[in-house]
């Protein structure tokens, strides 16, 4: 605030006006810092996501038995994100339940009905952002609309032969989503 030096020269509230000014001025600078550094998140997390999508790829190509050592150092450096306060309790919650059952096929409804046997928090848009997030992110792998899985913690599988029973076609998570 811009301030007529003569006109308030004994104004007793002029260093709380300027202490205030102070503030509001590095409460803005904070803002800009943070959204600079999410910036630099978002981007570093994209990143991330395509070379794991890239070592995944040239895993792949190699012989069965060369994939597991490489497989190993995958698995060692990707980690399933940690609760943040990014969004709240949902997502904290949402990320509980994942690490704790990385082996299931995850949809929003499958979730909504875990928290709320739980009691936790279960904003069901919330619970979609996260997912979206997440997938966005390279942590959870769509595999079907709206089915998800925890990616780079043993479940997936990397193979050059057929599996029996299990029909390449099919992605629903048996909740009809």
């Amino acid at each position: 605030m811009v301030k007529d030096a003569s006109l308030h020269r004994d104004d007793p509230l002029e260093p709380f006006e300027t202490a205030l000014d102070a503030a509001l001025e590095r409460l803005v600078s904070a803002r800009r810092e943070r959204d600079a550094v999410k910036s630099r998140l978002d981007k570093s997390d994209n990143s991330i996501s395509t070379l794991t999508d890239l070592v995944r790829n040239l895993i792949a190509v190699l012989p069965p038995e060369r994939r597991s050592a490489y497989l190993k150092q995958l698995n060692e450096l990707s980690i399933v994100a940690s609760p943040q306060p990014r969004s709240g309790t949902v997502y904290g919650n949402v990320v509980n339940l994942l690490t704790g059952n990385p082996k299931m096929e995850w949809s929003a409804s499958k979730i909504q009905e875990k928290l709320d046997k739980t009691g936790a928090d279960t904003d069901t848009k919330s619970i979609h952002n996260t997912l979206n997030y997440l997938a966005k992110t390279g942590r959870l792998k769509r595999v079907a609309r709206g089915c998800y899985v925890v990616r780079d913690l043993g479940v997936g599988l990397v193979t050059d032969e057929e599996i029996p029973g299990l029909d390449p076609n099919e992605g629903d998570c048996g909740d009809g989503y």
